[in-house]
């Protein structure tokens, strides 16, 4: 995912295309962290992965966004790691 960002493109969420995008994770680290403390599901599931432009990434900051289409079936996922 970082070779993509680095590869430029469209922003998931303002759709502006830039030169180099962020990885952002849907469902923050803090989040995942409480419910799997070996850490292994941050890393490795591509399913909570985003690429934002870095202006949309600081404002979205840690927080969980309800209007995105992914968080409800994330948090579930989380749920029953």
């Amino acid at each position: 995912w970082q070779k993509k960002a680095y590869q430029g493109g469209k922003c998931e969420k303002c759709k502006q295309v830039f030169p180099i995008l962020t990885v952002d994770h849907i469902i923050p680290i803090f989040f995942i962290d409480s419910f799997d403390p070996t850490g292994f599901a941050k890393y490795t599931d591509e399913e909570n992965f985003q690429l934002l432009c870095y202006p949309c990434n600081r404002m979205k900051g840690g927080r969980i966004e309800r209007d995105h289409p992914k968080t409800k079936m994330l948090i579930l996922k989380y749920l029953n790691l």
